[in-house]
């Protein structure tokens, strides 16, 4: 009987060629890239979204006004609004950019500064609400309420 040689192949280990390599390198550099430049465009946005917020969530207070309602101790004193605009008489409130403005009592004209809390008038300041074209403010416990003109 013959016996069957066994042979024996010595395997050797390959090695990955340079070029692999080095496009293994380029490769995870252009997503380390493509990846900062999501990121970039994400802060950008985020911060075009917030200058966006600021600048057009502000009520904007600047305007003209008409007096429409006046409470005093709680009662709705407004009917006699109509009864002076019925004799020629009016009650408008002015404010303009340079935080300054006007205020027109039925004759009575005021100057009037004021910031984003406070109105002050002949140098007698109070606090203001302004919501929904509506302008608010507390005098010697009259609650003087103006709503802005359409232009």
């Amino acid at each position: 009987m013959a016996t069957a040689k066994k042979t024996t192949r010595k395997t050797t280990k390959k090695t990955a060629p340079a070029k692999r390599t080095t496009a293994r390198k380029s490769e995870s550099k252009k997503h380390l890239g493509v990846f900062i430049g999501i990121i970039a465009a994400a802060v950008v946005a985020v911060v075009v979204a917030a200058v966006c917020f600021i600048c057009f969530s502000k009520p904007k207070v600047v305007g003209t006004y008409k007096l429409t309602g006046i409470e005093r101790d709680g009662e709705d004193q407004s009917s006699s609004i109509s009864i002076l605009e019925g004799l020629g008489m009016k009650a408008t409130l002015e404010l303009k950019e340079d935080k300054t403005g006007e205020l027109d009592l039925f004759g009575d004209k005021s100057e009037v500064k004021y910031d984003n809390k406070q109105i002050t008038i002949n140098g007698a300041s109070t606090d203001y609400t302004y919501k929904d074209g509506k302008f608010s403010m507390e005098d010697n416990g009259a609650k003087l309420i103006f709503t802005k003109n359409e232009e």
